[in-house]
C-alpha cells in the first residue's frame, strides 16, 4: 500500500515540475503558449454560437418561455414598500389618445350624446398651461403590457396546447350601478373581463383568452376596465404579459401579481378586515354625504402622498398609508361602496400629467371628488364638483363614458363635524368658526378676553407654522377631544399641541393650556408628552395619560438650576429623587411624538 501512494506522490510531483518548467518558458518565449490560447478561443466562441442559436430558435422579440420567477431574498415584504414601479413614466398626452380605440365599447355608450362633450375634450384638449394644479398631487399609471409576437406557427400551437382557459367566469354578473367600466365594454370584451376576474380571484396567473381570434386591444380594455372596476384585487399589478401568434391573435394571458404578497389570502384578510373597519364609523351615519365626507376626511387625515412599490395598489391606501393619487382613488372607492354608497374610480389628465380621483352618486347627482388635491392644499376645493367647476381635471380613456357631474348643495363650506354615537359638537364647531374668521380678519377685544388662555393660537403669526386644529379619540370612549396646534411649514420638527378640548353634555371642557414654553405631543403610545423650560436653567419633561376628560400624571423629569436631575411620579411630593443623564433618556426615550395632520384655520 504504501509503495502505491509513493508512486501517486511522484507522478503528482512530476505534473507540478512540469508545469512550473511550462510556465517558465512562457515567459520566456510567449509565443510558445499561442496554440493553447487559440484553442480556448475556439471553446468560448464556440459556446457563444450555441448560445446565439438557442436564442434564435427561442424567441422573437423576447424569450417566449415563461419562468416563474423566483423570490429575491431582499425582495420587498408587504409592509415596506419603498421601491418605486420601473414602468414608464414618460408617455404624453397625445401617445394616450393615439393610442385610444372606441371599437371595444359597447355601441348603446357609443352612441350614446351625453357622453360627446368628453369624448371631444379627450380626443381634441385646450390648452391648460395657466390652469392652476397642487404640486406632488398626480402620479397614476395605465395598466402596461409585456407583448411577445409568436412568428412560428408550431410554436404557436404548442404555447395553445399547453394553456387551458383556467375559470371562466361565466354566469358572472356585475351591477351597472357599482361596476359601470364592465357595463362600457362590447360582448366579447365583456367576456373577457369575466374571465379575468375568475382567475385574479382565483390566483391563476396564466391562461388562455376564453375568446377566439381575441385581440390585443380586447385584452388590454378588459384588463383596464376589470381595475377600474375592483380595487378590491390589489395584489393584481397594473403590468401584465401576453403573446399573440402570427395572425395577431391573443394566444396566452399572464397576471404579474405584486411580489409583495408572498401569502395573497392572509393578505387579503387584512385588507378586508382593516377596510371594514375604517369604513365602520360611518355606518351609522345617516345620509350617503355623511358618509362621504366622513370617508373623505378619513383618508384626508390618514394617507401621506409618496410613492411606493405599491402605490397603485389599493393595499398602499387600505392597510397602509403612503400613496398616491391611484391610491386615494381606489381608497374612497372601495371603502364607500362597502358603504352601498356608488363611487367609481376616474382617470385622467390633471397636475399635467396622468391623474386619478372619484366619481360619487347622492341623492343630487353625480359629483366629483378629489381626496389627494383636497389633502395637498388641506380643504375641500376638489369636493362634489360639477364638471365645469371640475375644469382642472380632463378625463381620459373609458373614464369620457362615466356619467356627467353636477354641482352640489352638499358641502362642508363651514366646519361640520360628523357626530358618532349621538355627540353633539357644536361647541366645538363654534369655538373652530371663531379662531378660523379671527386668524383672517382679527380678534375683537371681547374674543381677546374671552378665550385668553389661547394666547398662542390667537397671536402667533403662522410665518413660521400652520396653525389648525385636529379630532382624535384619546381615550376611545366613542367621543372626540379637540386639539388645537402647529406644524412647522417645511414639514420638518414635531406636531406641537397648545391646547386639549373636551365636551361634556354638549359644553366644552378646557383639558390643557399651552405656549411657547409649554408644549404638549402626542405620543404613539396614546400618552401625552408636556416639554416646559422657564429658561436655560430649568426644563421639564412630563407625561400624561388621558381620562375622563382630564390629564393624569404618570411619571416625569425635572432639569433644575442647570445642574440637577430629578425622576417623578408624584408632581405633589417634592421634585422627586435624583438621577443621573442616562436615567433620563432611558425615561425620555420610551416616548415618541406622533406627526399630527392639522386642518389649517386660514392657509
Amino acid at each position: 500500500m504504501k509503495d502505491i501512494l509513493s508512486k501517486i506522490l511522484f507522478v503528482i510531483l512530476a505534473i507540478v515540475v512540469l508545469i512550473c518548467a511550462f510556465i517558465g518558458l512562457c515567459a520566456v518565449n510567449p509565443d510558445i503558449a499561442q496554440p493553447l490560447k487559440d484553442i480556448a478561443a475556439n471553446i468560448a466562441s464556440n459556446k457563444k454560437n450555441t448560445e446565439d442559436e438557442a436564442i434564435d430558435d427561442s424567441s422573437t422579440e423576447l424569450s417566449i418561455e415563461l419562468t416563474e420567477e423566483e423570490p429575491d431574498e431582499e425582495s420587498e415584504t408587504e409592509d415596506e414598500p419603498e421601491t418605486a414601479h420601473p414602468y414608464n413614466y414618460d408617455l404624453t398626452y397625445d401617445d394616450y389618445v393615439n393610442d385610444w380605440d372606441n371599437t371595444v365599447i359597447d355601441d348603446d355608450i357609443l352612441n350614446d350624446s351625453d357622453y360627446t362633450e368628453f369624448v371631444d375634450a379627450f380626443l381634441n384638449p385646450t390648452d391648460d398651461e395657466d390652469s392652476f394644479f397642487p404640486e406632488d398631487s398626480s402620479h397614476m399609471l395605465d395598466p402596461q403590457p409585456e407583448i411577445v409576437d409568436i412568428e412560428d406557427e408550431d410554436q404557436a400551437q404548442e404555447i395553445i396546447n399547453s394553456v387551458d382557459y383556467g375559470e371562466t367566469g361565466e354566469g358572472l354578473e356585475f351591477d351597472e350601478l357599482f361596476y359601470p367600466y364592465y357595463h362600457m365594454l362590447n360582448d366579447r370584451c365583456k367576456a373577457l373581463y369575466r374571465q379575468l376576474y375568475a382567475n385574479a380571484l382565483a390566483q391563476n396567473k396564466k391562461f388562455a383568452p376564453i375568446n377566439a381570434n381575441t385581440t390585443d386591444k380586447e385584452v388590454e380594455s378588459a384588463f383596464c376596465c376589470l381595475l377600474d372596476d375592483h380595487p378590491e384585487l390589489f395584489w393584481v399589478d397594473i403590468s401584465y404579459y401576453f403573446q399573440y401568434d402570427y395572425q395577431g391573435n391573443v394566444i396566452e394571458f399572464d397576471f404579474d401579481f405584486y411580489k409583495n404578497f408572498p401569502d395573497i389570502p392572509a393578505s387579503r384578510e387584512k385588507f378586508e378586515s382593516t377596510a371594514k373597519e375604517l369604513a365602520s364609523g360611518a355606518e351609522g351615519l345617516g345620509s350617503d354625504y355623511e358618509k362621504e365626507l366622513y370617508i373623505h376626511d378619513l383618508i384626508v387625515d390618514k394617507l401621506y402622498y409618496q410613492f411606493n412599490s405599491l402605490d397603485q395598489s389599493a393595499y398602499s391606501s387600505v392597510v397602509q398609508n403612503y400613496t398616491v393619487c391611484a391610491g386615494y382613488a381606489r381608497c374612497f372607492q372601495y371603502l364607500m361602496q362597502l358603504l352601498n354608497v356608488p363611487t367609481y374610480n376616474c382617470h385622467g389628465w390633471g397636475g399635467r400629467e396622468r391623474h386619478a380621483w372619484n366619481i360619487i352618486k347622492l341623492d343630487d347627482g353625480y359629483h366629483n371628488v378629489d381626496c389627494t388635491w383636497d389633502d395637498s392644499l388641506s380643504n375641500y376645493d376638489y369636493f362634489n364638483l360639477s364638471d365645469a367647476e371640475n375644469d382642472s381635471h380632463r378625463r381620459m380613456d373609458f373614464s369620457v363614458y362615466l356619467p356627467k357631474c353636477v354641482s352640489s348643495d352638499y358641502k362642508p363650506d363651514s366646519v361640520t363635524i360628523v357626530s358618532r354615537n349621538g355627540v353633539d359638537y357644536t361647541v366645538y364647531e363654534e369655538l373652530i368658526r371663531i379662531v378660523t374668521e379671527g386668524r383672517r380678519t382679527g380678534f375683537t377685544d371681547q374674543q381677546k378676553e374671552d378665550f385668553a388662555a389661547l394666547d398662542e393660537i390667537l397671536t402667533a403669526s403662522g410665518t413660521y407654522e400652520i396653525f389648525g386644529y385636529y379630532l382624535i379619540d384619546l381615550d376611545d370612549d366613542g367621543v372626540d377631544e379637540l386639539l388645537f396646534g402647529s406644524n412647522s411649514r417645511d414639514g420638518e420638527g414635531d406636531s406641537i399641541i397648545y391646547d386639549i378640548f373636551a365636551v361634556d353634555n354638549g359644553k366644552l371642557v378646557y383639558v390643557a393650556d399651552g405656549w411657547g414654553r409649554n408644549r404638549y405631543y402626542l405620543c404613539d403610545n396614546g400618552m401625552i408628552a408636556n416639554e416646559g423650560s422657564n429658561g436655560a436653567s430649568s426644563s421639564i419633561w412630563e407625561y400624561y395619560s388621558y381620562t375622563n376628560k382630564h390629564l393624569e400624571f404618570v411619571e416625569g423629569v425635572i432639569f433644575e438650576d442647570g445642574q440637577q436631575l430629578y425622576y417623578q411620579t408624584d408632581p405633589d411630593n417634592g421634585v422627586g429623587v435624583d438621577i443621573d443623564d442616562a436615567a433620563m433618556s432611558k425615561v425620555i426615550d420610551k416616548y415618541h411624538y406622533s406627526k399630527i395632520k392639522f386642518t389649517p384655520f386660514t392657509q
